[in-house]
Order: structure tokens, then C-alpha cells, then sequence
């Protein structure tokens, strides 16, 4: 476990390097990671490195090996000879299926592909990418509602009802995507059963919250609760009488559930404890007698109530998620196809419980000397479970292993960055393996020096971390030792740094007023809100930093220079109103931006707009579709060149386009025939480079307006285009509804300059 900035990754690969160097072969190393992103970063540093060595000189190779080694090459057992060095990179690119640089999903994939039959699964099963599941999800989701349809007094029916009724504000779709996500909690939930939760609630006698109620009830005598109204209302008390009007609107109900809920506030606060000003020195006799009689029985019924509410709650989530796992692994295997978790719990059930897994784990040994595994906090039990039985064997003694060769188990991570936890990943499970690893440990290497940082960021992220209880907060220090340790940061760069906390931005004092016809959305943040005014300090932060040229020091050139856009990295927490506040900010003050690190591919502008041309091109009298096409890049009208077209016309707008615009009717037409002719990828492409009157594509047009932020939307758009005629009847109608269906949310990758 090594700090942030450490040189973790550094380190892996460095070791991967020195492993190839003492003969190790390419494809017995086996380096594992948690994301693609990752694994791109891993495999691009190891093979520029193995490409440096390939050209350089011999002095300049003996430098790099002798620091790579802590020695010259020379004079280790075996040496290392520069023909070698220069033959690795060769003999990476030539390896079968190249260096094993992959997610753990990757590999469980291609041990599945290796062993389907011993595995339990169909031969030639197709991972399901993100849309797939959120097809086959959409598809579990309508069975489930139409069989609490169809059977209105089902147990479906009853859950669905008493989770919508306690959320009703929020949809089911977080619940089902829990659902579809954790396979194997369900199946131990299900094995487990709800009698340990009835024991833990204390519900054996009863689960109906009316029959508590009803008990309640029965233990008070009409005579007493109407002599203790009248006491308590001849009260001087304000309090008293109020208690006394609580309960006589209890008593005017029918209901003994509505009742006894009609007198929370009688002898309870808010926080659902008794009262501690129950009784005052005015209190009359008989109305202090019946208050403090009752007050434990009351508070007694009220738990049991509200045990009874978590139990019909969690009873719900039951059912339906054990049903929701049989639809969604039935619909799975016709799908012929696995999702992310089902990858890993298949190899894991492969390695571990099946009757062929001493046999798999012996043909895999055979071809993995080490493992190394990159950001290791974020690996889940489940996929530890993984690792450790590929690499127990490396920890026992065999006749054929070479002591000069040990195979090896490396890891590297940092558990106070772990970010995967809504994914399974558990850093606690790194640190035991830390601590099991290392029981016989002689030397403790600590990485503390940071690479990355300041010393002025740094002791600031230890005074959250150490002096403000942050480790304490993440982890418990007497059951995870290792957190408790307080390896604080040590800065390699000299040059300064600054860290500010600006104040927290006041709300305003009055809302806004809208004007009467403002067809801003209702939920939208007006200018003087508090998240829009924050937006404005820091885009005006930004703007006066490259207008007046601050300096930055730039490593590539070893000298000062001007700041500029690319050096500006805006991080927040989550991406909601205030992250697309300071987008929205930054271009109106005209800063160049890369824009959004994540898209939801369905509210991207040019998607939206191609869509648009799609839904008029398969309907033609859609006058809506047509002018939000005319609208956009592909013809740049504006409000009063559609109002010219639009206002006082007969018919559709398209035929009022064929009278008053012939040259915008002609596009149109072309693009409405391109429609029915070609499959929609080719469709859209050909829209694209459909070139204008002035010689610009229809794609320069889009690029112009919306910048070139639009271009990962537009790629990955056509990628769903392509991937959905490859694999569905190619046409626009059935892609239409199969991209409506299954919303996909687009990573973008930063560029290190921006145009």
C-alpha cells in the first residue's frame, strides 16, 4: 500500500520489465487491473518503455538498465545483455494474444471462453455490453409489472404496492439496477431467508401493525381516555389542552391504526422518544395519571409498529428481487450472453466449488508464473477469492520451479482511494491481504514520497486524513491496524503550491421573479441562485488567470510559461445542477473547455438533432421533428426563418418548405430517400458529409456549433448505429426504438490540449 502519486503504477511496471529481463516469457505474466482505462495506461507505459530500449544507444541502455536495477546489468546473476533488452519489445508484440495487460473482467472472460462446458455455460456466449443489459432490464421490468397485472393479489402486486406507496417521489429503477448488479447477495439472501430479520425485530407474535394497534387500544378503558380529555382540557397548560385535543380527534376515528397514529405527538417528540416535558406543575390528576401510565406502552407499540414498516419493506425488496433474478438469469441464457458480475462469479465457481477445478486451475498454473495486480483497493472479495486461488500454488514447493525464478504475487493499491464500492469493491479486503502476506515479513518498505503533488496540497489532504479523523472515519483503526498508521506525504516537486477555501456561497435572500410568458424550465436555476453564482466566481477565477498570463511551470519544458486553458482541472463531486453550472459558465465567458467527462449519449445536442431528422424522415407529416431539424446545424434556421415557413401555412410544414424554401425542400427530400434506402449507419454518415452550398459537411457544420465536444457523442452514436444493424434487422425504425430503450452514458477521454 503505497500514498497517491507514490509511483505505484510505476513501480508495476518497472517490475514487469526486470521479470522479462530475467527470462520470464510474455504470456507467463499475467497483469490484472480494475478498469480499461487502466489497463490502456499500464500496457502504454510497459511497451514505450520496451520501445525506448529497442533504439537506444549503448550508453544511454546501460544508463537505463542500471537504474531500472539498482545496479549495472553487468554484474547481476544472471547478467543482463543489451541484445536482450533490445529483443523484448519484439517478442511483447509477437506474444499470442500480446501481454496479458487486462481488467479482471477481461480475464474472467477469456477463462470462461477457454473452459464454457466445465464453467456450466453455453459455448460461444457473448459478453453483454452496457445497452444489452439495460435492454434485457427494460424486458424483466415489464414481465415483473405484468404479472403483478395479472395476479392484482399476488406477492408481486403486494410489494410493488407498498414500496411505491412509501416512495412514491422516487421511480423502482435504482432497486432493479441493485437487483441486476448483485446476483449472488440475492441468491445468499434467499438461501437465508427473512426468519433471522422476524427474530431481530422481536415480530414472532405478530406482523400486522392494525393488531398492535388494536392491543394498544384494548389496554386503555373508554371511561379513563374520556375522563383524562376532560382533565387535561380544564388545564391552564397550552400544552395539555392540546394533548387533550389530539386525543379527542383519536377517539372520533374508526380505525384503531389511524388512532393510535393520530396521537404521536400525545406523548412522543419527533425523534420518536418520550417526551421529557410529559407532565407540567399544572397538569390536572387524572390527565397526569392516564399520560404517564401510557407513555411506555405507547412508545413500546410504536417500535413494534415501526419494526412491523421495515419488515413489509424489506419483505418487499425480498420478493421482488428473487423474482427479479430468475426473469433476468432466464433472459440471460436466451440471450446466450453474461453480464460484469456473472463473469466473475462464474470463475469464481469454476476455480473453487466445481467438479473440473482442479483441473482448470492445473492448465491454468501452467501458463501464469506472476501476477500483478494495479489499484488494488477497488477489488472486490469475490475477485480476491480469484486471484488467490490462481496464485496459491506459487507459494508451494514443486520439483520444477527454479529457486532463482520464484513465481511471484505483487500488488499495489491505496485504500484511501478506493471509489468502487457501489460495485463490490471492499478496500478492508486489501488490507487483510496485507497483513496475511506480510506475517512473515523481514523488511517493511513504506512509499511515501508523492510525485504528483505539492507539499502545501499534501499537508493539507493529511490534515484531513490524520488530524481531522479522516482515516478513523473510513476505517476502524483496532480491526484494520494498517489504516491506523499515519504515513504522511512527502513532496518530490520544490516548486510552491496553494491551496484556497473560498466561502460558502450565500443563497439569495428573495427568489427570483419570473417573467410572465419565461419558458425556462420550472426546476431550472435562475442567475442570482446560489449554485450560478459559484459558477461565475470560478469561471471568472479562470478567466482572469489566462487573461493576465499567470505563470505555470511547465515539466516538459523545464521553464515558466503563460497559463493556459489546458491547464485548468475542475473536479466535483458528483455531476449534477452545479457541474453543468460551471460548463455553461465557462463558455459563455468564452474559455476554450473540453466540456463534461461523461454523457449521457440520449442528452447530447447532436444526437438529439439526428434523432429529430430520424423520427421526420420515417414520418413526414412530424411538423415538431421537422422544425427542430430545420433548427439545427444541418439547416441553421433561426426563431423568425421558421416563423417565415411555419406561420400562416396550409398543410405540413414540409409542404409549406416545398412553396417557400425549395432549396431546403430539396435536402429534405434527399435526406427522407437516404432514409429508406440505406442502413442507418450509412444513413447518418451520409448525412454528415453531405456538403452545403459553400462547400462545408454537415459534420463541419455541427463541429462549428456545438464545438468539438460533440465528437464523442457523434462516434459513439455511430458505433451504436453499426453495432445495432450487425446484430438486428437494419433498419431506422427498429434502431429508433432499440436506442430509446437502453440510455448509454459515454466516458470521454481528456485531451491534453484543446483547439
Amino acid at each position: 500500500a503505497a500514498n497517491a502519486g507514490s509511483g505505484k503504477t510505476r513501480v508495476l511496471v518497472d517490475r514487469v520489465s526486470r521479470i522479462l529481463l530475467g527470462g520470464t516469457k510474455p504470456e507467463d505474466i499475467l497483469c490484472l487491473t480494475y478498469t480499461k482505462a487502466a489497463a490502456s495506461e499500464m500496457q502504454e507505459r510497459l511497451f514505450a518503455k520496451l520501445g525506448g530500449w529497442s533504439v537506444l544507444e549503448d550508453a544511454q541502455l546501460q544508463e537505463a538498465l542500471t537504474k531500472l536495477f539498482g545496479q549495472p546489468p553487468e554484474t547481476l546473476n544472471p547478467p543482463v545483455d543489451f541484445p536482450k533488452a533490445r529483443e523484448l519489445f519484439a517478442k511483447a508484440l509477437e506474444t499470442p494474444e500480446g501481454l496479458k495487460v487486462q481488467t479482471i473482467h477481461a480475464f474472467c472472460e477469456r477463462i470462461l471462453s477457454r473452459f464454457p462446458i466445465e464453467a456450466g455455460i453455453l459455448p460461444g456466449f457473448e459478453p453483454l455490453d452496457d445497452v444489452e443489459m439495460a435492454e434485457l432490464r427494460g424486458e424483466v421490468e415489464s414481465q415483473i409489472l405484468s404479472e403483478a397485472m395479472m395476479t392484482p393479489n399476488g406477492p408481486l402486486a403486494t410489494a410493488l404496492g407498498v414500496l411505491t406507496l412509501e416512495r412514491a417521489d422516487a421511480s423502482l429503477e435504482e432497486l432493479f439496477k441493485w437487483m441486476a448488479s448483485n446476483p449472488q447477495k440475492i441468491a445468499e439472501w434467499e438461501s437465508l431467508g427473512l426468519e433471522a430479520l422476524t427474530e431481530g425485530l422481536n415480530l414472532r407474535e405478530t406482523r400486522d401493525p392494525a393488531e398492535i394497534a388494536q392491543g394498544f387500544w384494548r389496554s386503555i378503558s373508554k371511561e379513563n381516555l374520556l375522563a383524562a380529555i376532560s382533565d387535561l382540557q380544564a388545564s391552564t397548560g397550552k400544552r395539555d389542552r392540546g394533548r387533550a385535543d389530539k386525543l379527542k380527534t383519536a377517539l372520533d376515528l374508526e380505525d384503531d391504526l389511524l388512532r393510535f397514529k393520530a396521537c404521536q405527538g400525545v406523548w412522543l417528540t419527533a425523534k420518536d422518544e418520550i417526551t421529557s416535558q410529559l407532565v407540567a406543575k399544572g397538569t390536572p390528576e387524572i390527565g397526569r395519571e392516564f399520560l404517564e401510565t401510557n407513555a411506555e406502552p405507547y412508545l413500546s407499540a410504536h417500535q413494534k409498529i415501526g419494526a412491523c414498516h421495515i419488515f413489509a419493506l424489506t419483505e418487499s425488496v425480498f420478493m421482488l428481487s428473487v423474482r427479479y433474478m430468475a426473469l433476468y438469469r432466464e433472459a440471460k441464457h436466451k440471450a446466450r450472453g453474461l453480464d460484469y458480475s456473472d463473469q466473475i462469479q462464474f470463475v469464481r465457481r469454476l476455480l473453487k466449488n466445481s467438479e473440473a477445478a482442479d483441473w482448470v486451475r492445473y492448465k491454468l498454473d501452467g501458463g501464469v508464473k506472476h501476477i500483478l495486480l494495479d489499484e488494488a483497493q477497488d477489488t472486490s472479495p469475490e475477485q480476491w477469492e480469484i486471484i488467490n486461488i490462481l496464485a496459491a500454488p506459487f507459494f508451494q514447493p514443486h520439483p520444477d520451479d527454479d529457486p532463482k525464478r520464484p513465481r511471484t504475487l505483487f500488488a499495489v493499491g491505496d485504500e484511501k482511494q478506493s471509489i468502487y464500492g457501489f460495485q463490490g469493491a471492499k478496500p478492508e479486503r486489501f488490507l487483510k491481504e496485507i497483513r496475511r502476506r506480510s506475517e512473515h515479513a523481514t523488511t517493511d518498505i513504506r512509499m511515501t514520497m508523492s510525485f504528483r503533488s505539492t507539499q502545501a496540497v499534501l499537508d493539507v489532504v493529511d490534515s484531513v486524513l490524520f488530524d481531522c479523523g479522516g482515516m478513523q472515519a473510513m476505517f476502524n483503526p483496532d480491526e484494520y491496524p494498517p489504516a491506523s498508521d499515519e504515513t504522511r506525504h512527502i513532496a518530490f516537486r520544490q516548486d510552491e503550491g496553494l491551496v484556497e477555501l473560498w466561502p460558502i456561497t450565500e443563497p439569495p435572500e428573495k427568489p427570483e421573479e419570473n417573467e410572465p410568458w419565461d419558458t425556462t424550465p420550472v426546476d431550472a436555476k435562475g442567475e442570482g441562485h446560489q449554485i450560478e453564482v459559484l459558477a461565475k466566481d470560478i469561471a471568472r477565477t479562470v478567466k482572469g488567470w489566462i487573461d493576465n498570463q499567470e505563470p505555470v511551470f511547465d515539466r516538459d519544458l523545464n521553464a515558466t510559461r503563460p497559463i493556459a486553458p489546458q491547464d485548468v482541472l475542475i473536479l466535483v463531486r458528483r455531476r449534477g445542477p452545479l457541474f453543468e453550472a460551471i460548463i455553461r459558465q465557462l463558455k459563455r465567458h468564452e474559455i476554450p473547455i473540453a466540456g463534461a467527462d461523461r454523457l449521457k449519449l440520449s442528452e447530447a445536442i447532436i444526437v438529439k438533432d439526428l434523432i429529430a431528422l430520424s423520427r421526420f424522415c420515417l414520418l413526414p407529416t412530424d411538423d415538431l421533428s421537422l422544425a427542430e431539424t430545420l433548427k439545427s446545424p444541418l439547416f441553421g434556421y433561426d426563431d423568425e426563418a421558421l416563423m417565415q415557413v411555419a406561420i400562416d401555412r396550409e398543410g405540413s410544414l414540409v409542404s409549406a418548405l416545398r412553396t417557400r424554401r425549395p432549396g431546403t425542400y430539396e435536402t429534405v427530400e434527399r435526406f427522407t430517400k437516404l432514409s429508406r434506402a440505406l442502413t442507418p449507419y450509412d444513413f447518418f454518415a451520409r448525412v454528415l458529409d453531405h456538403k452545403d452550398a459553400s462547400g462545408r459537411s454537415m459534420r463541419k457544420r455541427f463541429y462549428e456549433r456545438l464545438s468539438l465536444e460533440a465528437k464523442d457523442a457523434l462516434e459513439a452514436f455511430l458505433h451504436q448505429a453499426l453495432d445495432h444493424q450487425t446484430h438486428m434487422a437494419p433498419n431506422l425504425q427498429t434502431f429508433l426504438k432499440a436506442f430509446s430503450q437502453g440510455d448509454v452514458e459515454i466516458k470521454r477521454e481528456q485531451d491534453s490540449s484543446l483547439s
